[in-house]
């Protein structure tokens, strides 16, 4: 588990393309990563936010928001 208040293209690109990322994805272990809920006074571009969130569930990784 990964706590990650602020994702970023660099951020989001790096841990998913990680070697260790995806040994442990391909073992079938669960990876998440716990952010912050998409709203405009928690994030300063919700899109864009929501875009990376994506990128991670695309990637095999579990996005968690909390408010």
């Amino acid at each position: 588990m990964v706590i990650s208040p602020f994702l970023n293209t660099f951020r989001v690109q790096k841990f998913a393309s990680a070697r260790e990322v995806k040994e442990v994805l391909k073992r079938d272990i669960d990876v998440i990563v716990v952010t912050r809920y998409s709203e405009p006074r928690k994030v300063s571009d919700v899109k864009e936010h929501e875009k990376y969130r994506e990128a991670l569930e695309e990637a095999g990784i579990k996005a968690i928001t909390v408010r």
